[in-house]
């Protein structure tokens, strides 16, 4: 193992939220081709982490934030096998927690890596590359590594995918940032006009804790206008909708909506809005608004509506 990519990452890991698009938090292997890059200041991140499944299939957790990926090509004469060693090496001396070393065949690369990571990158604007980059990445893995490190305030995930074709792999980096809240504002009018126009109202400026039913303390603002919106308007009864992307597992994101519609139900409640004006209910991901091929689209798709009802 080089020892300048060692150091690279510890150096790397003190850059700040603000910067990490700037520079590689963990660098390519030393003499690699670069052939894209991409960041976003809140993007998501799919892990690949235990236990495994059926097939030896991994589970997929999703986590948020800041990220930087970068997408290279190894030197010649350098294996797979010696890039996979060497971040491992790098990764375990900068003090991360090695979720997860996928390799076959105890873990199922085959049927984990395409499925998990073929929409994802396809939806990465890592300028021109070369022709059949994408599919030869994600579609012959032979190594892969899901790490994470905790510093003080904020947490570090890193994602090392490494194909037997064409000489590629790639590197993701993400910390942990909150998403920047009020690029949306819901207002009483707003929130009237809706209604009136469409008979339902995406309650914008909700915020939950990640893959919880918990609302951050940044939902108060939206929770008032609907609270003001409901005393203003005694008479009406409303369903109370959740609504989730269409990643992770059918069963738990109905759970998770329907969750969330109650956590609204119940928030408002505790404002004095009478219980029996709103029922909660969770549509998971049967109802998009947006593609879910894309974070823009999933995004959009995990929110919560108030929708009118006729009958009390």
């Amino acid at each position: 193992m080089m020892p300048t990519l060692t150091r690279l990452i510890l150096a790397c890991l003190l850059v700040p939220v603000s910067a990490l698009a700037q520079e590689a938090p963990i660098s390519a292997f030393e003499g690699s081709e670069t052939l894209g890059t991409f960041d976003a200041r809140f993007a998501e991140l799919p892990l690949l982490v235990p236990p495994l499944g059926d097939r030896n299939v991994p589970s997929v957790e999703v986590v948020e934030g800041a990220l930087t990926s970068g997408v290279y090509r190894r030197p010649d004469g350098v294996t797979a096998f010696e890039v996979y060693a060497s971040y491992r090496e790098a990764l375990e001396a900068g003090d991360f927690e090695i979720l997860l070393d996928c390799r076959a065949p105890d873990c199922n690369l085959r049927l984990s890596i395409t499925p998990t990571y073929r929409d994802v990158f396809g939806t990465r604007d890592y300028g021109r590359l070369p022709t059949g980059t994408l599919i030869y990445l994600d579609g012959w893995g032979e190594h892969y590594l899901s790490a994470r490190k905790t510093l003080a305030g904020r947490t570090v995930h890193a994602v090392i995918l490494i194909s037997r074709e064409r000489g590629l792999y790639s590197v993701d980096v993400l910390e942990s940032a909150e998403r920047e809240t009020g690029t949306v504002t819901l207002s009483e009018a707003l929130l009237g006009q809706r209604l009136e126009d469409e008979g339902k109202s995406v309650l914008d400026g909700l915020f939950f804790e990640t893959g919880s039913d918990v609302l951050t303390p940044e939902s108060d603002a939206a929770l008032a206008v609907i609270q003001g919106y409901l005393e203003a308007n005694p008479d009406g009864s409303y369903y109370v909708v959740g609504h989730t992307d269409d990643t992770g597992d059918l069963a738990g994101n109905l759970a998770l909506s329907e969750a969330r519609a109650r956590s609204v139900v119940t928030a408002l409640a505790d404002r004095g809005i009478a219980g029996d004006r709103l029922s909660a209910w969770g549509a998971g991901p049967y109802v998009p608004v947006a593609s879910n091929r894309n974070e823009g689209g999933r995004s959009a798709n995990r929110r919560v509506e108030l929708v009118l009802r006729l009958r009390p």
